[in-house]
């Protein structure tokens, strides 16, 4: 492995008063470990019908989160 990271751990589209606080009681304890703001994680890519999202497990691995879109709320600024 070398030591290049692809993935950032915070995600600058969110607002901190959107994103729930580690120490929300809604959250599970797997949710509670990740890293970054988001339980998602962060957004690694955007597509028009969906968005990849990754976040550390906490045990050495990684959670990758394929989201799509409703219809209606597509990216159709990226078409």
């Amino acid at each position: 492995l070398d030591t290049y990271k692809s993935a950032s751990m915070t995600s600058p589209n969110l607002s901190p008063s959107a994103v729930p606080a580690a120490s929300d009681a809604r959250l599970s304890p797997s949710q509670k470990v990740m890293v970054g703001r988001a339980p998602l994680g962060s957004r690694v890519r955007m597509g028009v019908f969906s968005e990849t999202w990754v976040a550390p497990d906490g045990k050495g691995g990684i959670w990758v989160h394929e989201v799509y879109l409703a219809p209606g709320h597509e990216h159709t600024e990226l078409l």
